[in-house]
């Protein structure tokens, strides 16, 4: 369900000229908060370089 909503965002947002990148993570017995925000920052760099694959856009430092 926190994924249908994620992508409901998204779609959202880009239907209003934005785009979001999302990083969802669950807390597991025995993370910790600092571990939770880690995961989440990784899937959303994940989320982001799927979104400027799919869009053809070139995002590394240093290209104009």
């Amino acid at each position: 369900q926190t994924r249908t909503r994620a992508v409901y965002i998204q779609d959202l947002s880009e239907s209003k000229g934005y785009a979001v990148s999302i990083g969802l993570a669950y807390l597991s017995k025995g993370n910790t908060i600092d571990d939770l925000i880690k995961e989440a920052e990784k899937n959303m760099y994940i989320d982001k370089s799927h979104y400027y694959a799919k869009h053809n856009i070139e995002r590394r430092r240093g290209k104009i």
